[in-house]
């Protein structure tokens, strides 16, 4: 059969026609599909009325959880990482699992994760916002382990704590030394003390290494979101997760007004201006990831020291 020219330019609009409406319908029904899971998800987490979170340092920002789903109660374990590790390790021996949403500093979270007491955090998520990788730096997300599923980095800031100087001479306790005159430099120091002592009217200042051609350390500051395999509140604890993670949640963590401007949420898509100006990721500037799964193995570093202190024998 011989198409004319009309009706094959006829055919080819009708073809054309036919894939966008599919392809409309597809997104449509693809949208549809995810806000009906989540609902029930939200109306089953809303039956449990609980979900657990435990991390250190504080949990003010969870005020807005509540304003945005006042039919879930939070339990909050405020406590060091080690110990909340050491809490989940000892329930779970007794055969109670009490836990949900954990954030613990990358050491305390790859133990869990080499404990095998984590889910996958990737099939957790359910907002698009979230799951969309341009919002995120690097248009991707971060993870710590070295699956890339289990352990969620959502913050990423400039690391100063390689160093603390006097202005006067270089231009808390050892903070407190150091703006003294006692020392000219403090290595490794605590960035809060010294930008807490500067803000002070004191002589000191955090070494600013981002112009450095080596790069600059990236501090996944709070550690990593780790989802717990056997969550006490299954629905609870996703509803968390994803809040936690979404614009409205990871504003409210930045915000926080305890954690001094530490907090450079990986999101790109929120404002900065409640992280400490020394702390903010830099457009141009090279960055070194410290959450790279790589380096969690300590052994290779033990076996460096065993043979060190071996050839000084």
């Amino acid at each position: 059969m011989t198409i004319r020219g009309r009706e094959f330019r006829w055919l080819l609009a009708f073809a054309l026609f036919v894939g966008q409406a599919v392809h409309v319908t597809s997104a449509f029904s693809g949208e549809a599909a995810w806000q009906s899971e989540w609902e029930k998800v939200i109306k089953a987490a809303e039956l449990e009325g609980e979900v657990v979170y435990s991390a250190s340092g504080s949990h003010r920002f969870l005020d807005e959880f509540h304003k945005a789903f006042p039919k879930i109660k939070t339990t909050t374990v405020s406590a060091s990482c080690s110990d909340i590790v050491s809490r989940i390790m000892t329930e779970r021996r007794a055969g109670k699992y009490l836990s949900d949403v954990v954030r613990c500093g990358l050491t305390s979270a790859h133990s869990l994760y080499r404990g095998k007491t984590l889910q996958q955090i990737d099939l957790a998520l359910y907002l698009p916002e979230i799951r969309d990788p341009s919002k995120w730096w690097q248009g991707k997300h971060h993870y710590a382990d070295p699956e890339g599923r289990y352990l969620f980095v959502s913050a990423g800031s400039a690391y100063v704590r390689f160093g603390s100087y006097n202005t006067d001479l270089v231009n808390r306790q050892a903070t407190d030394w150091l703006a003294q005159k006692r020392y000219a430099i403090f290595l490794f120091s605590q960035s809060d003390d010294t930008l807490n002592a500067k803000q002070q009217g004191l002589p000191v200042q955090v070494l600013d290494t981002t112009g450095w051609k080596e790069g600059v350390g990236l501090d996944p500051v709070g550690g990593a979101y780790a989802l717990m395999d056997k969550p006490a509140h299954p629905n609870a604890a996703k509803v968390l997760l994803n809040w936690l993670l979404s614009r409205e949640g990871q504003m409210a963590v930045q915000r926080d007004p305890e954690s001094a401007g530490r907090n450079d949420s990986l999101r790109i898509d929120i404002p900065k201006t409640d992280v400490h100006p020394m702390m903010r990721r830099r457009d141009g500037s090279k960055y070194i990831v410290m959450w790279n799964p790589d380096w969690m193995d300590g052994k290779p570093a033990d076996e460096l020291v065993k043979q060190t202190l071996e050839q000084k024998k």
